[in-house]
């Protein structure tokens, strides 16, 4: 998993690769809350508002697109924040997937990776549905 939105712009490219390298493709695409993305951007790229919304945008519906013709899963951010070990359940069974390091002897560097001690901005889902920015949406 790749923590870097951005990234997303570059799935045309991976593909090609992976489909060379006879690589096959199972995107797990994990959407993050917009406030706390947009949060991010301004602070860190000192944009604003608008422009950090329609990037936020424009990775979600690249990622979208994408991948729309894969087998793939959709999680949030949040939960594997919360409890990846239940999070990545769902997501194993409906992609068929063997995981190649077993999840206990995973676990230590999974927790480590997946930290909220690194999220400088988190807003939840009830945050929102009150956001008359997003609620058009």
């Amino acid at each position: 998993m790749l923590k870097v939105p951005r990234v997303c712009r570059f799935v045309p490219l991976y593909r090609r690769i992976m489909d060379d390298m006879g690589i096959a493709i199972r995107p797990i695409i994990a959407y993050r809350n917009p406030i706390s993305v947009c949060a991010s951007l301004m602070a860190r790229n000192e944009i604003d508002d608008g422009r950090a919304q329609l990037y936020w945008l424009r990775h979600i519906l690249d990622a979208e697109a994408h991948t729309r013709d894969l087998p793939r899963a959709f999680v949030a951010y949040e939960s594997l924040l919360d409890n990846w070990r239940e999070a990545v359940v769902p997501i194993a069974k409906r992609l068929d997937i063997i995981w190649p390091i077993q999840i206990l002897d995973a676990a230590s560097k999974i927790d480590a990776f997946l930290s909220r001690d690194l999220e400088n901005h988190a807003n939840s889902a009830r945050d929102l549905a009150a956001e008359v920015r997003f609620t058009d949406w």
